[in-house]
């Protein structure tokens, strides 16, 4: 399983407009998709799921243990699994 190790990527990911698979297409009409982005769409797609099932345990799992999730607008950096995790949990909770 892709662990994320930086809250920035998934950031940019997962809010960026448009679809990449709806991006023109290259010969026959298959569209110019990485298989590398193709997993990396399918891993934000299954975290967004279990984000809006406010499942903190499951959503953990996929930050590596040295993670570091930002926040720029608030100025707040929490780095670590176990200092996610209770960002985490706050946010599903409301």
């Amino acid at each position: 399983m892709l662990k994320f190790s930086c809250s920035c990527l998934l950031s940019v990911l997962l809010f960026r407009p448009g679809d990449v698979a709806t991006r023109g297409g290259g010969a026959c009409g298959k569209p110019l998709v990485s298989p590398e982005e193709t997993a990396v769409n399918e891993i934000l797609k299954v975290y967004s799921d279990v984000y809006n099932k406010h499942d903190a345990a499951a959503l953990i799992e996929y930050w590596a243990p040295n993670a570091c999730r930002s926040a720029p607008k608030r100025g707040a950096r929490v780095v670590g699994r176990d200092a996610i995790k209770g960002r985490i949990r706050r946010a599903v909770q409301g």
